[in-house]
């Protein structure tokens, strides 16, 4: 998007004395409605697998719960009490996990782009 813009702009009198500027015009709206449903879907995917990790943790913690909750007579209360603490630290920590990989994913991206030049 950015590239077309920038050529369309230091092409600018060309496109006018051809008189193309709705062709030029038309291939922006092209390239902009491109760049949406690709965003789009990257969100969607993003979402998608946040709730599925989300569910299989939700899953995995209810497990935990019930355990303590049917062995509390021949387990010690204090270990109980860990067990319960250290389940809701790994709900931060994932949440807190995905979201710096989801957020480094651009920020490799443009390195790569760097890098190549």
């Amino acid at each position: 998007i950015l590239t077309h813009l920038s050529e369309t702009i230091a092409g600018v009198s060309t496109i006018r004395a051809y008189n193309k500027t709705t062709n030029f015009r038309d291939k922006q709206f092209s390239l902009q409605d491109q760049n949406v449903a690709a965003l789009l879907v990257k969100r969607g995917l993003k979402s998608w697998f946040f709730v599925r990790i989300m569910l299989i943790l939700l899953v995995f913690m209810a497990l935990t719960y019930f355990y303590c909750i049917f062995a509390k007579e021949t387990m010690n209360p204090v270990l109980i009490g860990l067990m319960m603490v250290y389940m809701m630290d790994i709900h931060y920590t994932v949440s807190a996990l995905f979201r710096q990989t989801a957020a480094i994913g651009p920020k490799m991206v443009s390195f790569e782009r760097c890098y190549n030049l």
